[in-house]
């Protein structure tokens, strides 16, 4: 059975290897308050990914039922207040495509879908959201 850590490497993986085909400006990731990105030298607009575990479930009734775990990749394209959404979605634009309806190792993962912007010091986050389960056998 894999842990929840490393269904979360799977993912942090996958995005990597996403940023390294990234090549418009160099590109941070900001990891589920891992690196936080100083607003007051930050120039570029950057991402923030964090991983959601938010249910789990009994999937099967067999004697090694499968432990079905399900959450959610938030994607924030994050730019400068003032600067248009041209960059925020040209990062969403690369990243979802590599990141939802695919398997990542042992996480699968649904469609993106798209919420409402939110203003947040000067900054400007645009998120996308991608579900996604896992099926450990028990």
């Amino acid at each position: 059975m894999a842990t929840l850590e490393q269904h979360r490497q799977s993912i942090v993986t996958a995005v990597e290897v996403a940023k390294a085909a990234f090549s418009a400006y160099p590109l941070l990731i900001e990891y589920d308050n891992r690196m936080i990105i100083d607003h007051a030298t930050q120039v570029n607009p950057y991402l923030c990914v964090n991983i959601r575990f938010l249910d789990g479930s009994q999937a099967d009734l067999s004697t090694s039922p499968i432990h079905r775990k399900i959450g959610q990749i938030h994607l924030q394209a994050v730019v400068k207040e003032g600067d248009g959404t041209a960059k925020a979605y040209q990062l969403l634009d690369h990243f979802a495509p590599r990141l939802h309806r695919t398997t990542l190792g042992g996480v699968y993962t649904k469609m993106a879908s798209y919420v409402r912007e939110m203003p947040h010091l000067g900054w400007v986050y645009y998120p996308a959201i991608i579900p996604f389960w896992t099926n450990d056998i028990t």
